[in-house]
């Protein structure tokens, strides 16, 4: 995505000639939060002589200087990138991308104790380390691995037959798309 807006000076700076064109790329131009964006102005060119400044402000607080520059987008939102660059004139020209970020989906964790011991072995979880990124965990579905199943962020303690493997599985809110669910299964086997 391109968008250059040349002879705009910046509060009356310059000398009231020609102004540069500033232009730049962003890669990737949207994503789930973080989102790490490369600026690129290097096709930006100066009215006179050559470009002495590439000022950059992401519209979420941060700023930088530099012809090419990374930014985090931490939080969900449309944010409004603007690029000034400056020539020897000194004048200077605007160009601006809007970057859309979205919420990123949950990312599943849990703890367990004991992690091994004789069976029947009654075992405790809890989900507490469990990230919604952003909005709130909804629905928590566990899966034993040995045909029981449980609800809820804390499950009641499963008994665990000899060599059964847990394995537990976080479903995305309904208000983020099955296709960006992360999954991080852990594992453990009684004797």
């Amino acid at each position: 995505m391109e968008e250059s807006l040349p002879r705009i000076p910046k509060n009356g700076d310059g000398n009231g000639g020609p102004h540069p064109i500033a232009r730049f790329t962003a890669s990737p131009s949207g994503g789930m939060a973080p989102l790490t964006v490369k600026f690129d102005a290097s096709q930006s060119r100066p009215a006179v002589g050559s470009i002495t400044d590439y000022g950059w402000d992401f519209g979420d607080g941060g700023q930088d200087d530099g012809e090419i520059v990374h930014h985090t987008f931490s939080q969900p939102g449309t944010w409004s990138v603007t690029l000034d660059v400056t020539d020897d004139s000194p004048n200077d020209g605007i160009a601006t991308h809007v970057i859309t970020v979205t919420e990123g989906p949950p990312i599943a964790d849990f703890v367990y104790t004991p992690a091994k011991g004789e069976a029947p072995l009654p075992v405790t979880f809890a989900s507490t380390s469990s990230t919604p990124h952003g909005g709130t965990i909804t629905n928590y579905s566990w899966d034993f691995g040995n045909g029981q199943s449980g609800s809820g962020p804390n499950p009641p303690p499963k008994r665990t037959r000899p060599g059964a493997h847990m394995l537990w599985r976080l479903p995305l809110p309904a208000t983020i798309e099955p296709s960006e669910s992360r999954q991080q299964p852990s594992k453990f086997t009684t004797p």
